[in-house]
């Protein structure tokens, strides 16, 4: 499917994958619970407990809105039927960490931008090879979602990505109104004006 200059090329598979929650899905269920990892909250990391049967998947790029800062995944990840875990994330609401807008997060109906999560994605794996660890640079991090910011002229009085996509979400949504995935597709590939943006690939339709 083209709309504008943008190619969506769905991706099929016929083999079945590992069965896992979704993070919106564990939320709204009750059996996923994340919240800052204490009373004082780190920037960088977040709690997952899990008490579904099955196990949760989290995308990277994802975000939750809520506790001390809305917060992104730094990369995806599987987290086991009843654990409890920290979860490396990085901020995109720059300007707000006093005041918490509830004890726990919920699931967002946004990602972060192709661009902004190409950025992130090299500053993490950057991460990974020299540390080990799964952090990114947050600094580049909220650079992007000011650049963003800025390009679709949204302001948000506390830097917040949420603001930016909530100030698009209009045109977004009458863009992609007829996009609905197809029989046993697990991914889609987007390109822009001939270039390669972005893809996900799941292991399975469920």
């Amino acid at each position: 499917m083209k709309i504008g200059g943008i190619w969506l090329v769905p991706l099929f598979s016929g083999l079945e994958g590992p069965e896992a929650d979704l993070l919106d899905e564990g939320i709204s269920k009750g059996i996923t619970r994340v919240s800052e990892v204490d009373d004082w909250g780190e920037v960088g990391e977040i709690l997952v407990e899990h008490r579904g049967s099955k196990r949760l998947l989290i995308i990277d790029g994802e975000q939750i809105t809520g506790g001390k800062q809305d917060r992104i995944f730094n990369s995806s990840f599987i987290v086991e039927p009843g654990s409890r875990t920290r979860i490396p994330v990085s901020c995109v609401e720059r300007g707000r960490w006093r005041v918490c807008k509830s004890e726990k997060f919920t699931s967002s109906v946004t990602t972060l931008s192709a661009s902004a999560r190409a950025n992130k994605l090299k500053s993490v794996t950057n991460s990974l090879f020299s540390r080990k660890l799964y952090e990114s640079d947050q600094y580049e991090v909220w650079d992007s979602v000011e650049k963003v910011s800025g390009k679709r002229g949204v302001r948000s009085p506390t830097e917040s990505y949420t603001d930016v996509f909530m100030g698009a979400r209009e045109e977004i949504e009458e863009k992609i109104e007829d996009i609905k995935p197809m029989k046993d597709q697990v991914g889609i590939m987007v390109i822009h004006n001939g270039t390669f943006v972005s893809m996900d690939l799941f292991g399975s339709v469920t």
